[in-house]
């Protein structure tokens, strides 16, 4: 499917639409770079630093996106995942894979413990705009 990802941000922006994103990134560097990368898309968003913190933060909130670093401190990303999983969690976020593993086996293993997409690092701007953008459309059902 092709579409425009700007366009699609900018209309979903301009409809009034929230939307809560979760950046949860241990390397203060990346979790900045993303942070700022998304006030620039327009989005705002809560940030956390490590998987305990992480899981606490789904617990108590709802957030439409989960940018979710699969090697995060105490609890790993599996491990978060694992836990919204057993707890009923993992359908009400659209979880993000951010990792290094860009093997097949590896994209695979995160999709099956319920994240809907990934995203290799290094990111780039571009494609964090193009993954905010997938999530969008599938979140409104388009």
């Amino acid at each position: 499917m092709k579409f425009n990802p700007d366009e699609v941000i900018r209309n979903h922006i301009d409809s009034g639409n929230t939307v809560k994103i979760l950046i949860a990134e241990d390397e203060l560097i990346t979790q900045r770079f993303l942070e700022l990368t998304l006030q620039k898309l327009g989005f705002s968003c809560d940030l956390s630093s490590d998987g305990s913190d992480t899981l606490d933060k789904i617990r108590k909130n709802h957030y439409d996106i989960v940018l979710l670093d699969m090697q995060l401190p105490i609890l790993s990303g599996e491990e978060v995942l694992t836990a919204m999983m057993e707890e009923g969690l993992i359908s009400r976020s659209f979880v993000i894979a951010q990792t290094a593993y860009t093997l097949k086996k590896d994209i695979n293993r995160f999709l099956s413990l319920g994240c809907r997409s990934h995203i290799s690092k290094p990111i780039s701007p571009h494609k964090l705009k193009v993954k905010i953008a997938e999530a969008l459309l599938q979140l409104s059902g388009k």
